[in-house]
């Protein structure tokens, strides 16, 4: 088999980094909620690795490791745009998960600068919404397409939800946020699956 031909096998390894990130995300998060014995509702998630706690430690080395899965994930995910003629925009909100982990992961609850890098996985909103909008061409990217904006519109709950009702926000950060990471979990997953179905499609054809 030629190397121009083991490309898009290579590709669709990497791809299979999304649902890792996901699942590497939750679990981290499950795990050391379990250990501190911690809300999911009304406490946020960077609560698990705050300076002092049991699970300090270990809730930063599941960030790093979901960061560094994320970054896979990207390339991947580049690759697999540039063989499927698509935009790659969408691939550069997804790196800024891995920058805003990375520096969750050195930087824990309450130092200055986690509250610098937090914020910036909120670029990862605008991932599902550029590919509304500019994965077009191809009558069979609808479906996907319309799914990318569906889990835009859930994880945008969490920027819309404190803005017009505070009191929802006071009694259950914790859901506000995890709404938003359920969205582009779920986005992951389903965009994983789904470019590795694209390209196999393309083999065949």
């Amino acid at each position: 088999m030629s190397k121009t031909s083991n490309i898009p096998m290579i590709t669709q390894r990497l791809l299979y980094f999304g649902i890792f990130t996901s699942i590497s995300f939750w679990l981290n998060t499950l795990i050391c909620g379990f250990i501190l014995d911690y809300s999911l509702l009304t406490r946020y998630v960077s609560e698990l690795g705050a300076v002092g706690t049991k699970t300090q430690l270990l809730f930063s080395i599941g960030v790093m490791t979901s960061s560094i899965l994320n970054l896979v994930f990207s390339i991947g995910l580049y690759k697999a745009c540039k063989q499927l003629n698509l935009s790659i925009l969408p691939v550069f909100f997804i790196v800024t998960f891995s920058i805003s982990m990375f520096g969750v992961s050195l930087f824990p609850m309450p130092l200055k600068l986690h509250g610098i890098f937090g914020p910036i996985t909120l670029l990862l909103n605008l991932a599902p919404l550029s590919v509304f909008f500019l994965w077009k061409g191809k009558e069979r990217l609808l479906e996907f397409r319309v799914f990318s904006i569906l889990m835009f519109a859930l994880m945008l709950l969490s920027v819309i939800v404190p803005r017009f009702i505070p009191s929802f926000q006071t009694q259950f950060p914790g859901l506000v946020q995890r709404v938003s990471h359920l969205g582009w979990s779920l986005w992951y997953i389903f965009l994983s699956l789904y470019c590795i179905k694209q390209i196999t499609l393309c083999k065949i054809e």
